[in-house]
């Protein structure tokens, strides 16, 4: 028998309405849109992958986790907002799923403004969403992720990254989001 989970009443929210312009517009570098691509639900094993998206540059990270639990996603966040600095981690927007209940954690900890997208509104965090579609097309949907080769999950994201967008002036979004690292970092 289980024991009885106490469970703290949730965080309150901020609503997407409330993030501010500048990552409306992608005016300034920053700001993250995150989401969990998931394998097939057939599957005993429950690996997921964490995508991260930078609004203004595109740049793209996916990061593999053992669960989709609060605390497991947390710690991933945590882990990779914390070696960045402040200027290139002002805000997060995330969907409203229960492995984003730590959200206040993130706020309280690195000073990251945290924004959810509205119930049933995925298209508000867009960006994520087709970076998500080109990792799909590595490790397509209904694939044990388990089974994946974390070799695979790495092209995906080089691929990501390597792309020239028209958006971005034809640049890639790994040499607009270095360049704005190297222009805080020092």
């Amino acid at each position: 028998i289980k024991p009885k989970q106490h469970r703290q009443p949730a965080s309150p929210k901020r609503s997407i309405d409330e993030r501010p312009e500048p990552a409306n517009t992608r005016a300034e570098f920053g700001h993250w849109e995150a989401d969990l691509i998931e394998g097939t639900r057939r599957s005993t094993h429950s690996d997921v992958i964490l995508s991260l998206l930078e609004r203004k540059s595109r740049f793209s990270v996916y990061v593999r986790l053992a669960n989709k639990e609060s605390f497991t996603v947390f710690k991933a966040l945590k882990l990779f907002f914390e070696d960045l600095p402040p200027d290139l981690r002002r805000s997060l927007t995330l969907d409203n799923g229960t492995e984003n209940a730590l959200h206040d954690r993130l706020t309280n900890e690195l000073g990251i403004d945290v924004y959810f997208c509205h119930a049933y509104a995925s298209h508000e965090k867009g960006a994520v969403e087709n970076s998500n579609r080109d990792c799909r097309l590595f490790v397509p949907k209904g694939l044990c992720l388990s089974l994946v080769d974390d070799s695979l999950i790495s092209q995906a994201e080089a691929y990501r990254n390597s792309r020239p967008m028209k958006c971005l002036k034809f640049n890639t979004p790994r040499a607009v989001f270095f360049e704005a690292f190297m222009s805080v970092a020092h």
